[in-house]
C-alpha cells in the first residue's frame, strides 16, 4: 500500500473516530444516551479494529465507505452540528 494512501486512510480514521466520540460525548447517561453512546463506542471499536489490518486489499475503499457513513449519520445525529464542524475544521489542519 503506497504512503498517499495510508495518510489517506488514517486521516479518515482519525476523522471518523473524532466525529463519532464527538458524538459520544454529547448524549447524556440516560437511557436513550446510553444506546447512543454504546452504538458510537462500538462503531469506534470497529473502525480501530478493521484499521489494524492494513495491508489487505479493498482497506482504502472499505475506509472510504465508513468515512461517507459517518459523514451520512453525524448529519442526522450530531447535537451540535455546527461544535462538531468546528472541532473537525480544528483537526484537519493539523493533517
Amino acid at each position: 500500500m503506497s504512503n498517499n494512501n495510508i495518510n489517506d486512510i488514517e486521516f479518515q480514521k482519525d476523522w471518523c473516530i473524532t466525529i463519532l466520540q464527538f458524538m459520544t460525548d454529547q448524549y447524556p447517561d440516560d437511557v436513550r444516551g446510553k444506546y447512543y453512546k454504546e452504538f458510537f463506542q462500538g462503531k469506534i471499536h470497529t473502525i480501530l479494529k478493521f484499521t489494524e489490518q492494513n495491508n489487505k486489499r479493498g482497506m482504502k475503499a472499505g475506509m472510504k465507505m465508513v468515512y461517507n457513513d459517518t459523514n451520512e449519520l453525524a448529519r442526522y445525529e450530531a447535537l451540535n452540528l455546527g461544535e462538531l464542524n468546528k472541532l473537525l475544521k480544528r483537526n484537519s489542519a493539523d493533517h
